[in-house]
């Protein structure tokens, strides 16, 4: 066998939805400057990425994670994305901090707070473990901010970066349930196709269904209509921005997708500031991926 490339990886997952964390690849950058590195990334390692997310070593749900070590942070953190997928997610980082501590490729820290550097800003998380294993992950976002479209819709920004589209049921779908999945994933589709050129820095569209009283249900399209399988911390932070005065802020808020993953958040009115999200991510399995030369599918495929 001619070796030509090998990657170690750590997959996880959080809330349903998969992360890669690469701990061991050939993909380096002579830049220090994380952001350049993230440039570099997105026009560069088209093999290797497509290698690392596409079929049969992944699939269209599974989000790419590269770990590099830091000298003031914790660790760096970069993302290998599809193309049209979220390129920056919360769960994505506590996925990594859980794999590393995990595996001692981390040392814990005794107060167990952790700063991770991302092309998209700096990430601060606090963890408890016991007997080894990370029992959950807290973290905070930086800002969301609600503005209203010319159609009276309304576009929820998280972190100054990420643009979503908020929308409510239409008619012709009575509820966000997985027996209404197909009528659903078209209308998603639809709905995402009209906005790509319109709106071109959109990031995805969150379709919510308010169930009672601090209870939603919400899925998240990604650019290409793909449906997140996690409730995600963007869409409850997005859904919390949009329905502030229905909210209750002395009682737990839920989001719970199509697929029954929940994601609470409990937030003081009085002390916003102290508010954080709880993720438990688990470790699913460890890989050794080794691309050679006589490999019949170097870059794999993606299922229709």
């Amino acid at each position: 066998m001619n070796i030509d490339s090998l990657f170690s990886t750590l997959d996880t997952q959080v809330l349903g939805e998969s992360f890669r964390i690469i701990i061991q690849s050939p993909i380096t950058f002579k830049t220090t400057d994380i952001k350049e590195k993230n440039k570099l990334l997105k026009r560069s390692f088209e093999q290797e990425k497509k290698l690392l997310l596409n079929e049969p070593r992944g699939h269209r749900g599974i989000n790419g994670c590269l770990i590099f070590p830091a000298n003031t942070d914790s660790f760096e953190l970069l993302f290998l994305n599809h193309d049209y997928s979220i390129p920056f997610k919360y769960e994505g980082v506590a996925a990594g901090l859980t794999a590393l501590l995990e595996t001692g490729n981390l040392s814990p820290n005794p107060d167990g707070k952790y700063s991770v550097i991302t092309p998209y800003g700096r990430v601060y998380l606090t963890t408890k473990l016991k007997d080894g294993q990370v029992t959950s992950v807290k973290t905070n976002i930086s800002t969301a901010e609600k503005r209203k479209n010319k159609d009276n819709s309304l576009t929820v920004c998280i972190d100054e970066q990420r643009y979503y589209k908020m929308a409510t049921l239409p008619k012709s779908i009575e509820s966000i349930d997985v027996n209404n999945l197909e009528s659903i994933t078209k209308w998603g589709e639809d709905i995402v196709e009209r906005n790509k050129t319109s709106n071109p820095e959109l990031t995805g569209v969150i379709l919510v269904d308010k169930v009672q009283d601090n209870h939603f249900k919400s899925i998240t399209f990604e650019r290409d209509g793909y449906i997140r399988r996690t409730p995600g911390i963007d869409s409850t932070e997005a859904i919390i921005e949009s329905f502030e005065n229905d909210i209750n802020d002395e009682e737990e808020i839920i989001n719970e997708t199509i697929f029954s993953s929940r994601l609470s958040m409990n937030r003081n009115s009085k002390n916003h500031e102290k508010a954080y999200y709880e993720l438990r991510p688990f470790i699913t399995g460890t890989h050794d991926f080794i691309l050679d030369s006589d490999d019949p599918l170097p870059t794999g495929f993606l299922l229709q």
